[in-house]
């Protein structure tokens, strides 16, 4: 990987871990999931029910992209490191 394309995923890392530890952001997404959760659990129509479950399971998979490049951003910054102090 070039030093260009890896202090991009330091920096993609960096930014990732940022909005996972965001207050506001993870208020507004636990207000989003509750809301679609309650709509799910009461939601007599199974086709209405499971477009609200994909929906949820979307939040998960945003939030499990978002662990991806934190972890990501860790390994090359720790490449980088080890480069350097070669």
């Amino acid at each position: 990987m070039s030093d260009d394309k890896t202090r991009d995923v330091i920096q993609l890392g960096a930014r990732a871990k940022s909005l996972l530890e965001d207050e506001t952001l993870k208020a507004a997404m636990a207000a989003v999931e509750n809301e679609i959760f309650v709509f799910w659990k009461r939601q007599p129509d199974p086709v209405e029910r499971n477009r609200a479950w994909e929906v949820l399971q979307m939040g998960e998979k945003y939030r499990a992209m978002l662990v991806k490049f934190v972890n990501d951003g860790k390994i090359s910054q720790s490449d980088l490191d080890r480069i350097l102090a070669a």
